[in-house]
C-alpha cells in the first residue's frame, strides 16, 4: 500500500501530485510540460542523474529508499536543476536553489 509522506513546509500552491513511498520504492512524478528527457538526482542516487519516463501524461520515476529523511531535484536537458515553485516538499537548498525534502515511514 501507499503510505503519506511528511513533507516540508512548501510555499505557493502547485498541483504537482507528492512523492508517494510504495514497497520499499519512492515514486516521484512530475506533470509533463517540460521538454524531456527529464532526470532526477538525489541523496537515493549518490547525487547521480537518473533518467525519468514520460507516461500517462507525467514524467515518472521509482527509486529504492530506506527510511529517513532524503532529498532531490529534478534535471532538464540542458543541465539545469530545478523544482517547480509550489511543489510538494520543495525548500530551499541554501545555494540559490531548490530540493526536495521528503520524510520516509
Amino acid at each position: 500500500g501507499a503510505y503519506p509522506l511528511s513533507l516540508a513546509r512548501t510555499t505557493g500552491a502547485g498541483s504537482a501530485p507528492a512523492p508517494e513511498v510504495r514497497n520499499g520504492m519512492l515514486l516521484i512524478r512530475l506533470p509533463a510540460g517540460r521538454p524531456g528527457p527529464l532526470f532526477v538526482a538525489g541523496e537515493f542516487s549518490g547525487w547521480s542523474l537518473l533518467p525519468m519516463e514520460e507516461r500517462g501524461g507525467d514524467w515518472r520515476i521509482a527509486v529504492p529508499v530506506t527510511t529517513g529523511v532524503t532529498r532531490f531535484s529534478f534535471v532538464d536537458q540542458g543541465g539545469e536543476w530545478f523544482v517547480p515553485e509550489g511543489y510538494p516538499g520543495r525548500v530551499s537548498d541554501d545555494m540559490g536553489g531548490h530540493v526536495v525534502v521528503v520524510v520516509l515511514p
